[in-house]
């Protein structure tokens, strides 16, 4: 899965990188004193214009700098049938937010945290993948959608050639017409291999910028065919 790294953590990871020893030679790389990098880690906000410069200068991935990635695991302690503590764990992978936004369907997120207990903010958190759900969390989040834990956390049955596609089908409908999702799909595509590496996205953050390509195309240009590849380049280099 990937789950957004805090501030502190991509400037240790920077630090680490460049082999510096201090906050304050991490602020002579951006130019800075070493107070505002302590502001930095305070506010657990990044400027991320300085952040993307300095991957394209070093040549250094902004998901591996900004992103964890990989499967995750999440871990319960409790207490077994027979007595004894046991441990639950759960390995929650890359489409778990794709497949929670599949099964919400038409639903909002209000709806959801009122019926699972849990706080709006919280959901949305979990949704945007900027946290994990613990074990209880996406218990009850699972039990509210009507789906094993398993599933959600884990392996989507949608095979990788059709789920980008399937993703934006609710109610058996396409949410944009094809051609629109088509032509955003090969743009974004087109635009991961000009920056030779520099951009690299999971299919949900991928999906994410696809969708949200297509509704700003839909709302201003909805009978229009031609791509912005700009909106493309803006959308993939925001913070996820």
């Amino acid at each position: 899965m990937f789950v957004a790294r805090s501030a502190s953590e991509v400037l240790d990871e920077i630090r680490r990188m460049k082999g510096l020893g201090s906050d304050a030679a991490l602020g002579d790389v951006f130019g800075v004193r070493q107070s505002t990098v302590s502001s930095w880690r305070a506010r657990n906000s990044l400027p991320y214009e300085e952040i993307i410069a300095f991957c394209v200068r070093e040549g250094i991935s902004t998901d591996n700098l900004l992103l964890h990635q990989g499967p995750v695991r999440i871990i319960k302690e409790k207490i077994g049938d027979s007595g004894r503590p046991v441990t639950v764990t759960i390995e929650i992978d890359d489409l778990f937010t794709t497949r929670l936004m599949r099964e919400l369907g038409e639903r909002t997120v209000e709806w959801l945290a009122g019926e699972s207990g849990l706080e709006t903010a919280r959901v949305e958190d979990i949704m945007a993948g900027q946290d994990l759900p613990t074990v209880d969390e996406l218990e009850s989040i699972a039990d509210t959608l009507d789906v094993s834990m398993s599933w959600l956390a884990q392996r989507s049955t949608i095979s990788s050639e059709n789920w980008m596609f399937e993703f934006f089908k609710k109610g058996g409908k396409a949410v944009f017409p094809a051609e629109i999702f088509k032509a955003y799909l090969l743009a974004a595509e087109n635009y991961i291999e000009k920056m030779q590496g520099l951009v690299k996205l999971s299919p949900e953050l991928k999906a994410d910028v696809i969708t949200t390509a297509c509704r700003v195309h839909m709302k201003e240009t909805p009978n229009s065919t031609d791509v912005n590849v700009e909106l493309i380049r803006y959308l993939l280099m925001l913070p996820r």
